[in-house]
């Protein structure tokens, strides 16, 4: 059963079950998901289900509805039906581009060991006609992997963090996203990263 989980707020960690065909969130006790926050409108935004998807949609409300949630919802839709590591990264990659529609491409990479080398575990682009396998920067992976943190980068190639790096340049990254995987002993083990890239 789907369901939304509050990750910050009065109640972190409660959950709503989303078991009607539209599930209505807001501050009103009428709602499905009722929240008592000041920049929720009354009536905000609605959960629809569309068969085994679901999609979200603003109601008109003051502050707007922000990605982030169908983003959250779409990945969670995916990940809730695999069974496997094997299954849950494509699936996730999959996800990633319904919400990222600017993607051009998307990979997992991972150590299969502490000290091994980075692998790829999945990878997936936009075009038939773009290279399939996930030629990565190490610059960015590594970036992401030390600092433990996501980076956003609206423009790679002149970004200062990354010194330049030529292998930004070569594979010609327009603008990234990449997220280190962390383990339960708080140790990178690997990344997602989606990117667009110059055209």
């Amino acid at each position: 059963m789907a369901t939304l989980r509050l990750v910050q707020g009065v109640e972190p960690g409660k959950r709503f079950p989303l078991t009607a065909e539209r599930s209505t969130i807001g501050r009103s006790s009428d709602c499905e998901v009722s929240l008592d926050v000041a920049a929720v409108s009354r009536r905000h935004a609605e959960v629809i289900r569309r068969g085994a998807d679901f999609v979200v949609e603003d109601l008109g409300s003051r502050n707007g509805t922000y990605v982030k949630l169908a983003a959250l919802i779409e990945i969670a839709k995916g990940l809730g039906r695999a069974i496997s590591i094997d299954e849950v990264l494509p699936k996730l990659l999959d996800s990633l581009f319904k919400v990222f529609t600017q993607a051009d491409r998307g990979f997992v990479v991972m150590r299969p060991a502490p000290d091994a080398p980075l692998v790829p575990v999945a990878a997936k682009t936009r075009r038939g006609d773009m290279e399939e396998g996930a030629r990565i920067s190490r610059t960015i992976v590594e970036e992401a992997m030390t600092g433990k943190k996501a980076i956003l980068s609206a423009d790679a190639a002149s970004d200062e963090r990354f010194g330049m790096a030529e292998s930004i340049a070569q594979f010609q990254i327009r603008s990234m996203m990449c997220v280190p995987l962390i383990d339960s002993e708080d140790e990178p083990m690997g990344v997602i990263q989606i990117d667009t890239l110059n055209q």
